[in-house]
């Protein structure tokens, strides 16, 4: 269980981030935006790990005696592009309105490593439906709390977040590797 809780903190780290940037910029009301912004993030981060999950189930029988290997390099690719991410300076921060259409789009783009993770439950031998729910939630809280930082101007965090998920998911993927 703690595993997944650790899994579910490293993949809402880059929604969190967002969520940082988006109450840093937006014009609208932050109690709306924060629930909306919560409610999105939250949705598709706990949704996509099923799809990634199903692909896994569907090849585990042919990959069964690669799956340590496997779940460290799914695991470590995704944190490695986190802290890619991270790092790499992002010219296109101008303030905007923020809008469904913008929030469905930054939810899916937030949301793609969630469904390679879930490739790895079949491999780490974890519950798909309570890995799902801890991360839609953990994502939601994040999310959240993340809009009333960024409204407080701390913009720094936004970084810092999706480093420090990189390098959680990275460490998960070690520890499958080693033990």
């Amino acid at each position: 269980m703690i595993e997944t809780l650790f899994i579910a903190i490293g993949l809402a780290m880059d929604s969190f981030a967002v969520s940082i940037a988006l109450g840093s910029k937006a014009h609208r009301a932050k109690g709306r935006l924060a629930f909306t912004t919560a409610i999105y993030f939250g949705f598709f981060q706990g949704a996509m790990p099923v799809i990634g999950d199903q692909v896994g189930q569907q090849s585990t029988i042919y990959i069964s005696q690669y799956t340590p290997i496997i779940a460290f390099v799914l695991l470590g690719f995704i944190g490695l592009k986190m802290i890619y991410e991270s790092i790499k300076q992002n010219e296109n921060k101008s303030a905007q309105d923020v809008t469904h259409r913008l929030l469905l789009s930054l939810a899916i783009a937030t949301s793609i490593d969630a469904m390679a993770a879930g490739f790895s439950f079949t491999l780490l031998e974890v519950s798909t439906t309570v890995a799902c729910i801890t991360i839609g939630l953990v994502t939601f809280l994040l999310s959240y709390v993340g809009i009333y930082i960024g409204k407080r101007g701390n913009i720094w965090l936004e970084s810092k977040a999706e480093l420090i998920g990189g390098f959680i998911l990275i460490l998960i993927g070690l520890k499958v590797l080693v033990w």
